[in-house]
């Protein structure tokens, strides 16, 4: 089952995206719990596909690049090895990809029901 949300315009859908990820990368960093970031993540990407296929193809793209540049970064920032870092940004690529799915889903009438599996203990209760 799909949703046939009201598409926004594209430049609604652009500038929108760009905020849903902002917005969730601030939050995350706000909240610092660990293990939090795959359902910042998650929502990020339900988000910004809510908006519309220019919002989820934005998504796609916002997330694929950070991963790509974490995935290099990873060993040298957080002290990873190459697989953990590889393992660590599948992992994050999974929540992203459900949570541009789940946007798709009459079922979840938000970002926060659509990415629940990815809820960890800690995280406040307004995300």
């Amino acid at each position: 089952m799909t949703n046939k949300l009201k598409e926004q315009p594209t430049i609604s859908q652009i500038i929108g995206a760009i905020r849903d990820f902002g917005k969730n990368y601030y939050d995350m960093h706000i909240d610092k719990t660990i293990g939090g970031d795959k359902y910042f993540h998650c929502k990020a990407n339900f988000e910004a596909s809510r908006r519309g296929p220019i919002g989820q193809s934005l998504a796609t793209i916002l997330s694929n690049i950070r991963e790509l540049s974490n995935a290099q970064s990873n060993p040298i920032r957080k002290n990873m090895t190459i697989e953990d870092s590889l393992i660590d940004c599948m992992q994050d690529q999974f929540a992203n990809v459900t949570g541009r799915q789940n946007a798709k889903n009459v079922l979840y009438k938000n970002a926060k029901e659509g990415c629940q599996q990815f809820r960890v203990g800690g995280i406040n209760e307004r995300y």
